[in-house]
């Protein structure tokens, strides 16, 4: 089986006509589509185990502890995990030998399939989570008697609850759980076929500098500070630069003013903060979706060298259904 890509995208974010929801309910709206068809959804791989160098922002849950619980409902034959990619169930033997007998440090992923929804003018997000996959990641011996690294698909966990549940009703799996989703895939671009990435883009950067929602300081999460209209444009790559041009022959100056607007190709990926849920009868997960932030790929000039690319995460805004620290 071919490797797992490190992120599998394609996105359906839905403007819709819902009105503001409890934040401690799970429900359901009618949407209006202004953006995507309803029917295009996203399919993602998250790093369930957080580098040290990311730990700053990016938060996980008590993975083992949810391998466990897997592995242990399976075995009481509470939840069938299925063959990867489809909706067939995983004979006792695949169970065995794909699941219970290979090394949990080795599962590492969960590739997620979910559909996505958002309301831009109440500036709401929902996540209905339709199933998650577990991803191993391992040494593999290659026919040369070399080691190289390697992923392969486990399980798939379907999400089966039909009646949405309020969160006082399930488990709570971690608060403020936070990471990234790429919207950019080289390798395999049929994947965002369907998605208008620009659009979704300016309709989130068009909100962040609307003045209608807070905008914080990405890299401050924990003590978050308010940014101003301009700061925010700043941080998106708005910016105005002034060159002094000499004139050799007759040694004039001239004043030249560039002026660099806000370009959505910049940026590539977005990063959450959600609360998870999951319903341990089924072991269905819910996000409460809390927070959003852009993420920008872009060249800057470093320290007189060449021009390098870099990778920042300039803003954060959290959705009108919940409040700052909450």
């Amino acid at each position: 089986m071919k490797q797992i890509l490190y992120l599998l995208s394609a996105v359906c974010i839905i403007v819709s006509s819902c009105n503001q929801h409890d934040s401690q309910k799970q429900t359901d709206c009618v949407q209006q589509n202004h953006l995507l068809p309803s029917s295009v959804s996203l399919v993602y791989e998250q790093n369930m185990i957080v580098p040290q160098e990311y730990s700053f922002f990016f938060k996980s849950i008590d993975f083992e502890k949810f391998i466990n619980s897997i592995v242990e409902n399976t075995n009481k034959g509470i939840i069938t995990p299925l063959f990867p990619l489809s909706d067939i169930p995983l004979t006792k033997t695949d169970i065995s030998e794909k699941l219970i007998s290979i090394p949990k440090q080795e599962i590492k992923y969960l590739l997620f399939d979910e559909e996505w929804f958002m309301d831009t003018a109440a500036f709401i997000m929902n996540k209905n989570v339709r199933s998650y996959t577990l991803v191993r990641e391992y040494l593999r011996k290659t026919p040369f008697g070399s080691e190289e690294q390697s992923k392969s698909l486990i399980a798939k966990i379907p999400c089966i609850d039909t009646v949405s549940k309020s969160y006082k009703d399930l488990e709570l799996l971690s608060k403020n759980v936070a990471y990234e989703v790429s919207l950019v895939n080289e390798s395999n671009p049929e994947y965002l076929e369907n998605i208008q990435v620009k659009h979704v883009m300016n309709v989130i950067i068009a909100k962040a500098l609307s003045g209608s929602v807070p905008v914080y300081s990405f890299m401050l999460r924990d003590t978050l500070q308010l940014l101003t209209k301009e700061d925010v444009k700043m941080r998106l790559g708005e910016l105005t630069e002034s060159y002094v041009n000499v004139d050799e022959t007759t040694g004039a100056e001239d004043t030249v003013t560039i002026e660099k607007k806000i370009d959505p190709s910049e940026f590539t990926a977005l990063a959450f903060i959600e609360d998870w849920y999951i319903n341990p009868k089924t072991l269905h997960i819910y996000k409460d979706v809390k927070g959003i932030a852009l993420v920008r790929q872009y060249m800057k000039q470093l320290d007189g060298n060449e021009p390098e690319m870099v990778k920042t995460i300039p803003i954060l805004m959290y959705f009108s259904n919940h409040t700052e620290g909450k």
